[in-house]
């Protein structure tokens, strides 16, 4: 052939390869891989995984998934399984990646199993044996869908995992289905990851829905991490034993009627590149399923969140113990039955409602608190002393200002005229013997239940009789309760001794915030000319202050103020709400810098907007208690609700007068 011809040729091969259809470059793969005893592999452009198949079954593996570490975006399953028959180790790096995550009988990154709650040991969980059979479901360039079928022999149970991964995410989805004789079967469950026997830190975000770990294997660092959907009922284990592969950071949860349950597992390697620290892991996988947070607040949606919230505890009032918070392991007396209109848990809610219906331009809300003072006659709860059964006396004296019925004013000035001439003086001591500290105000919330009804009636009246003994009364337990160290207050005498995990001495945020709350409601209510005037404000502007010191990066506060979110990693909503409202307040009445405090209360903000559901249920409201306890995202309590409610009617005020302002200056 001569050399023109041979060049004509050439250009004709090279024209029509030019001209050829390309393949479409796949990112996700997964398939069955039996010449390596029957492992499942799958993979996108970031992460990579296996389990373990039936030719496996006598082995030490169960069904903990393993996780390949690989820094390419192409696909390299297929590449290092040849390569491996080849006498090429995957377990070697060579310049794509490597598998050295250790599974053995643990669950390995994100697997699942039965959690046995009347297990006697510290490892509770029950793991099936690998899986049984697979499906391929869907298979695209972009994404795979396939099943796995596990069966749990001691149990007769059958799992049947369905797995979606897709391109450009560090996670993927699993959907198990738990049956039982065919039926489905309602089960405890735990997802999580193994702590390779405690190497590996382990954390679990403020929502107690997602666990991260961070270890150094080798000489990179590898992140693994399990997410449950938001708002699910769940509870943070560090399982730690001393067995091999059996200490794992754990999510028990339980799956739906119809034995079902949604997680997500994920993965990531310092030397892909995307993802090299700890902190960039935590805020990945803690925001994968979060709610978008770039919207901007405003006034209105505020408002409309304020209004949601309030809309939604009215719907439910009569059903509230349904949606109750209780501690995981409550006292006898604790139950989901109706509260009394007038105990406390519900005076904390008017308190809030009343200050959501002045700005609420519905008259709905007004409607609802008058119809409880009606068909209670404007009275008082039951005991003549306590403070928690004066607390709806705030709302009736509000209502009196506004209305001037006198029989919405006279059941509490009354009451309280009697206890004038009958005043309680012994000690304020919890634990004394013959203490007067019920009847007085021997605890901190009582200064959010009593002292603003008293106030308030001093106002209306003109009387400062009502003043005079407030002032005493409040300054008793200020005496006793108030840490000018910490600026915090105790609870009551009984913890003084009492200390955190980390040596802090215990300051309930709650209890604080009904303190901090008070003062809030209280202040508008006492005499500019009053001479004790300027200690509740010095009292309020101190514990502000020492307030946004002590947040959270999260926006919200330790159940235990001090004790950090080593002590207290579940965000906690009721405490937070009261801060809220008061920082808010306090920057609305000038009594707080705006350029110092405004900041915080953003953030406090955001951290409640993310806690109430689609619905407008406020979550992860503390249960009722004396100390730092529980949260849970799936339930709620009135009072809480009352602390949210206060807190957004504030924050509306101030983005209303700011955007007002703003708008006055552009307008010409």
């Amino acid at each position: 052939m001569n050399t023109l011809l041979k060049i004509a040729s050439i250009s004709s091969l090279i024209l029509l390869s030019s001209c050829s259809t390309t393949p479409p470059q796949t990112s996700v793969h997964a398939r069955y891989v039996p010449e390596r005893m029957d492992d499942f592999a799958f993979e996108n452009d970031k992460v990579a995984f296996r389990v373990y198949g039936p030719a496996l079954t006598d082995s030490a593996e169960n069904n903990g998934t393993d996780c390949w570490l690989k820094r390419v975006d192409y696909p390299i399953v297929d590449k290092w399984y040849k390569g491996h028959e080849q006498g090429i180790s995957y377990h070697e790096d060579h310049g794509e990646g490597y598998d050295p995550y250790h599974v053995g009988t643990s669950l390995g990154c994100g697997s699942i199993a039965l959690w046995d709650t009347e297990a006697k040991t510290a490892d509770k969980l029950i793991q099936p044996n690998v899986y049984t059979d697979y499906a391929i479901i869907e298979k695209s360039a972009d994404k795979v869908v396939f099943e796995l079928t596990y069966h749990y022999n001691t149990k007769n149970i059958d799992e049947i995992k369905r797995i979606t991964l897709e391109k450009g995410n560090q996670f993927y989805k699993a959907q198990s289905q738990f049956s039982q004789n065919g039926q489905p079967i309602q089960l405890n469950v735990a997802v999580g990851v193994t702590t390779h026997d405690g190497k590996a830190v382990a954390k679990v975000n403020s929502e107690g829905d997602t666990i991260t770990t961070w270890e150094t294997i080798d000489d990179s660092q590898v992140g693994t991490a399990v997410a449950l959907p938001k708002f699910t009922h769940t509870q943070f284990i560090l399982q730690q034993t001393e067995q091999k592969d059996r200490s794992h950071a754990l999510l028990v949860a339980q799956t739906d009627k119809q034995g079902q349950i949604t997680y997500y597992v994920g993965s990531a390697w310092s030397k892909a590149g995307d993802i090299t620290s700890f902190s960039q892991w935590q805020e990945y996988a803690d925001n994968y399923l979060a709610k978008a947070d770039t919207a901007k607040i405003t006034a209105d949606s505020v408002k409309a969140l304020t209004k949601k919230v309030a809309d939604w505890q009215i719907e439910n009032f009569a059903e509230e113990g349904k949606y109750r918070a209780l501690p995981r392991k409550p006292p006898q007396w604790m139950n989901r039955e109706q509260y009394h209109d007038l105990e406390w848990h519900h005076g904390a809610l008017y308190a809030g409602m009343n200050e959501w219906r002045k700005i609420a331009d519905d008259e709905k809300y007004t409607n609802f608190l008058k119809k409880i003072g009606e068909r209670n006659d404007w009275g008082l709860h039951q005991r003549p002393y306590h403070a928690d059964d004066h607390t709806v006396g705030q709302f009736y004296l509000s209502f009196y200002e506004d209305f001037h019925q006198p029989e919405m004013l006279e059941p509490t000035r009354k009451q309280f005229d009697w206890i004038l001439a009958n005043p309680k003086t012994g000690t304020l001591d919890w634990l004394a013997e013959n203490t007067h500290a019920h009847d007085r105000w021997g605890w901190c919330d009582a200064l959010f239940m009593a002292p603003p009804v008293w106030a308030r009636l001093a106002k209306i009246t003109g009387e400062e009789k009502y003043l005079d003994f407030m002032h005493q009364e409040y300054k008793a337990t200020y005496d006793l309760l108030w840490s000018e160290k910490d600026h915090l207050f105790w609870r009551d005498s009984s913890y003084f001794t009492q200390n955190e995990q980390n040596g802090q001495d215990v300051f309930w945020a709650r209890g604080n915030g009904w303190v901090f709350g008070g003062l809030a409601l209280m202040i508008p209510d006492l005499p500019v000319t009053w001479q004790q005037r300027d200690f509740y404000i010095d009292l309020y502007q101190k514990m502000a202050a020492r307030l946004i010191e002590i947040q959270r990066d999260d926006g919200t506060w330790s159940m235990g103020l001090l004790g950090g979110t080593e002590g207290y990693p579940i965000k906690e909503t009721s405490g937070t709400s009261f801060y809220a409202y008061g920082i808010a307040w306090g920057i609305n009445q000038g009594y707080l810098d705006k350029a110092t405090y405004r900041p915080a209360l953003m953030k406090a903000w955001r951290a409640l907007e993310k806690s109430v559901t689609d619905e407008g249920m406020l979550g992860f409201v503390q249960p009722v208690g004396a100390a730092p306890g529980d949260s849970f995202p799936d339930y709620t309590e009135v009072y809480g609700v009352g602390a949210f409610l206060a807190a957004g009617t504030e924050v509306y005020k101030l983005l209303d007068s700011e955007e007002a302002k703003k708008n006055s200056q552009i307008t010409p």
